[in-house]
């Protein structure tokens, strides 16, 4: 026995979308951070609420994979109840709300600066920062889906 719980394995899609979640949410909120700190007054609402959505909703799966990844009790009892289900949804409404007003913003304030200053980096990365999580966004909506269709 080596305390590592193997039950996860053999659920087919677990460990792609978990892993899936974890590198979108950590390559937007590394570019949230680098490019859009410089401009966070322009980007006003939107910054903040991104942030503390991507963050969350990475927080909150990596608190559930490890939990899992130790405990056959844990993921027995989690998946056996609507605790993932609802969790999911929250971060897809989350996501949903922070990415669609961040990529209003980025079009409305940064797009036009991005036109003027020459080498203006703000722009690409917050647009590739809202693409970003408008796939984890749908990552939620397909894992929803399967664990509901699982049930």
């Amino acid at each position: 026995m080596t305390g590592v719980n193997h039950e996860i394995v053999k659920i087919p899609l677990d460990p792609v979308w978990i892993s899936w979640n974890k590198l979108f949410g950590s390559i937007s909120l590394s570019l949230v951070l680098t490019y859009g700190t410089p401009v966070w007054l322009m980007l006003g609402l939107a910054y903040p609420l991104f942030l503390v959505a991507t963050a969350s909703s990475l927080l909150s799966s990596a608190m559930l994979s490890f939990s899992y990844l130790l405990s056959a009790h844990t993921f027995a009892a989690v998946r056996s109840t609507w605790l993932e289900v609802l969790q999911n949804c929250a971060c897809c409404g989350l996501l949903a709300t922070g990415s669609g007003i961040l990529g209003l913003h980025t079009t409305l304030f940064l797009w036009p600066m991005y036109l003027i200053i020459p080498y203006f980096q703000s722009y690409p990365a917050m647009l590739a920062a809202t693409v970003s999580k408008c796939f984890k966004r749908h990552h939620w909506k397909v894992s929803d889906y399967w664990l509901l269709s699982v049930r």
